[in-house]
């Protein structure tokens, strides 16, 4: 079972008892239904936070396919043969400073990523996932804006009332404002989203082994990126890691998908 599975089950246990509740005013069913629809909703929201927690709590191991992940939900492990392997991935959250770096700005980030690749002793696999930001929709809500006050200013000049010269002067500061929003958004490289994600892998003849290798070259990976790159970075669990192994096949293909990452 994964969080999405409970969530369904927990949603169609409230549903049986909101029926019961309804049909035989029953203060037991009433009761079931709250606490079950507010599970549900717990589920829903914060799954990807609650879910590890509890399979750990439990004890409870995940499997599909020829993949299991241990009750800690932090870790993939597949057995090979005699022996297992185990995957832990981490995410860098890419500050917006990053993205809107100019040409001499990227060549000088490259270089520390660079470094961070070469320090890592143990394979690390970097993911990086880039969306350019579409800027027409801001362009234009930006634009109507201007246009509004330009025309209010012509209004306001037309009528010769001199009591309106604060007006005046207060729609000329924010036309300029607006000016140099969209000289701004219509100059320079695109702004970009980016998600970076990274996934390293241990080999051990004990599952035990496989997981202790694996966390360790996580902390290495952790460490190293994120003192060269001067970003954060985090670990990935529960739903956002079985997120990322999805991703080995299948990445957002839609704007609005890759704008719905909890990352």
């Amino acid at each position: 079972m994964n969080g999405k599975t409970i969530t369904f089950i927990t949603l169609a246990g409230g549903g049986i008892a909101l029926l019961l509740a309804i049909f035989t005013f029953n203060v037991v069913a009433i009761s079931i239904t709250s606490v079950l629809l507010f599970l549900t909703f717990i589920l829903w929201k914060y799954g990807y936070v609650v879910m590890p927690s509890v399979f750990k709590m439990i004890g409870l191991s995940e499997r599909f396919g020829q993949y299991e992940i241990p009750p800690s939900q932090d870790i993939i492990v597949k057995k090979s043969g005699q022996d297992y392997y185990a995957s832990v991935f981490y995410v860098a959250i890419i500050p917006e400073s990053i993205t809107e770096m100019n040409t001499e700005q990227r060549g000088l980030f490259a270089e520390y990523f660079e470094r961070a690749i070469s320090s890592v002793k143990s394979i690390v696999k970097f993911s990086v996932l880039v969306r350019n930001i579409n800027l027409s929709d801001a362009i234009d809500e930006i634009k109507a804006k201007r246009s509004w006050c330009e025309t209010k200013r012509a209004q306001l000049v037309a009528s010769n009332d001199s009591t309106k010269e604060a007006d005046v002067m207060r729609l000329n500061r924010e036309i300029t404002m607006w000016n140099r929003q969209l000289e701004r958004l219509t100059s320079g490289e695109k702004p970009m989203e980016v998600v970076c994600y990274m996934m390293t892998t241990a080999k051990g003849t004990t599952k035990e082994e496989a997981i202790i290798r694996a966390k360790s070259q996580g902390n290495e990976v952790k460490s190293v990126v994120g003192n060269a790159l001067n970003v954060e970075v985090h670990q990935l669990i529960g739903e956002d890691m079985k997120r990322i192994f999805e991703w080995e096949t299948f990445i957002p293909a839609s704007e609005t998908e890759f704008s719905n990452i909890a990352l």
